[in-house]
């Protein structure tokens, strides 16, 4: 689910984590997320999307 930040930036939430547009334009088709915790935790997880649809993902979450 796409939503938008406090700050009214584009955020992606899957589950319970969130994700920071990290590369990528609004007008772009390829778009990377990173955790929103990579900072702070200096969590890998990220997620690759094109079009708005998931084509990969990098679970490797170090926080709950």
């Amino acid at each position: 689910m796409f939503v938008t930040s406090p700050r009214g930036h584009p955020m992606l939430v899957i589950g319970s984590y969130k994700y920071c547009l990290h590369r990528g334009k609004s007008a772009n088709l390829k778009k990377i997320w990173v955790c929103s915790r990579s900072g702070a935790r200096k969590c890998r997880a990220s997620v690759t999307t094109v079009e708005d649809q998931i084509v990969s993902s990098k679970n490797d979450h170090n926080h709950y």
